[in-house]
């Protein structure tokens, strides 16, 4: 039996679906979506299909990619936009279909590297820069944290309720640039990378859009630290999202708390009763915390001067080169230099290889800014941006006119099989648009 014929044997009236999910009706168009997807994956097709409420698509399309995937022995990538998909898909649907199933599969969620704990850096906190916090919700926070992460199996945000301020995750959490992997002396514990095994193995592997768009950057950059194992069949839920997010990712940003984050982590300056912190502090180069505050003070002037430009918009256009001076490039780039000399008296490879992860956000600083303000990359829109109230957040930023071109021939032509689903994909029953803007011109259509 092939593909297709066992796909349709297992939803159809009388199969194993139906002998086994309470309430089961028959539904022809699920039937149907499902021999289309079973057919993308035989022919190692592209595929578009509109299904409306009800039809029952994660079904039609999970039951032929798993299938695949245990008689292939290759992965099948499973991304959706909402938390909620998700959790219907872990939690319900695919439970529900490896007890009913005639054969074993394996499916993980995938979290992005950021949702985990990474014990180097707590412990590092815990050991060299408790005097950083300056209230003592702070230090009972991150002691509760500390704690945690001696009894917690998962070693992510998901694990750990209420979940902490941003201000004190950032400091902890693991970071692709800044890894050590298995030269790290919490390798062995460590919870990313044992989250990372289970995705090696799996057949099903479940992400978000956000997560999938992340790794296909990671892979462009080419810096092998890819989020997600190899892989050439994608199934894409929710795809009318994937243009926005597609958008977002392969653009460029540059924010007020960007740079701030970037200098405080080389020199965090002592708040009230706190201690100095940073990787200046920690390696004992405090005579160069002036170019760091030098930084700090031009980088106060420019988004001064960014906030008058926007004047009372939340929103304008860049529309000449140079608007604004580039008061960041000089001071970013002699911290560069220091950090690049820095590094050769590094004591260990993990202080070499935070000194290097800072080396690379100066570098990519410099350039997006360089970008932004020189209007330097043709087909792409540029604007600033404010938003929050209390504390602002000014950004400026450049996106691709369409992500069409870069989607079409960087990453979907890597896929073998893809399927793009969801409720609402067509306008007045044409797919020509939503191909248009995401580069799937040639896929094959399905309208339910």
């Amino acid at each position: 039996m092939d593909l297709r014929d066992e796909t349709i044997s297992i939803l159809a009236p009388g199969g194993v679906i139906s002998r086994r999910l309470p309430g089961y009706e028959d539904r022809p168009q699920q039937i149907e979506m499902a021999e289309a997807v079973a057919e993308a994956f035989c022919q190692g097709e592209h595929l578009v299909v509109e299904a409306g409420t009800g039809v029952g698509k994660s079904f039609a399309y999970l039951i032929p990619a798993i299938l695949f995937a245990t008689e292939a022995k290759e992965p099948v990538v499973v991304s959706t936009n909402t938390i909620s998909l998700q959790e219907q898909l872990i939690d319900k649907d695919i439970p529900f279909l490896r007890e009913t199933l005639p054969l074993d599969f394996t499916a993980v969620l995938v979290k992005g590297r950021g949702n985990y704990v990474c014990l180097r850096r707590l412990n590092m906190v815990a050991t060299s820069e408790r005097g950083l916090f300056e209230t003592r919700d702070e230090v009972e926070e991150f002691d509760r944290i500390l704690e945690w992460s001696k009894i917690t199996s998962d070693g992510s945000l998901a694990d750990l309720l209420p979940n902490p301020p941003e201000s004190i995750w950032s400091m902890i959490c693991s970071e692709s640039d800044n890894c050590l992997s298995s030269k790290c002396e919490f390798f062995g514990r460590c919870f990313y990378y044992r989250a990372r095994g289970k995705v090696l193995g799996a057949d099903i592997i479940v992400v978000n859009h956000h997560l999938l768009l992340s790794d296909y950057v990671l892979r462009k950059m080419n810096i092998g630290v890819a989020v997600l194992p190899d892989y050439q069949h994608l199934i894409i839920d929710e795809a009318h999202n994937l243009e926005s997010i597609a958008t977002a990712h392969i653009g460029r940003e540059v924010t007020n708390w960007r740079v701030k984050r970037l200098l405080d982590g080389l020199y965090r300056p002592p708040r009230r009763s706190g201690h100095p912190g940073g990787v200046l502090v920690r390696m004992g180069a405090v005579e160069h915390i002036p170019l760091v505050e030098e930084a700090r003070r031009s980088a106060e002037i420019f988004f001064d001067l960014l906030s008058k430009w926007l004047d009372e918009n939340e929103t304008m256009a860049i529309e000449r080169e140079g608007f604004l001076p580039n008061l960041l490039e000089e001071p970013i780039l002699k911290l560069e230099e220091l950090l690049r000399d820095l590094r050769k008296r590094a004591k260990d490879e993990s202080e070499e290889m935070e000194i290097t992860a800072f080396i690379r956000r100066c570098h990519k600083l410099r350039d997006d800014l360089d970008d932004i303000l020189s209007l330097g990359t043709e087909g792409y829109v540029y604007w600033v941006e404010r938003t929050g109230r209390r504390f602002a957040n000014l950004s400026l930023n450049a996106a691709p006119i369409t992500v069409a071109d870069e989607l079409r021939e960087d990453f979907f032509s890597n896929m073998r099989t893809i399927v793009a689903t969801s409720a609402t994909l067509a306008v007045n029953g044409s797919f020509d648009f939503f191909k248009g803007r995401v580069g799937l011109e040639n896929a094959r259509e399905l309208l339910i």
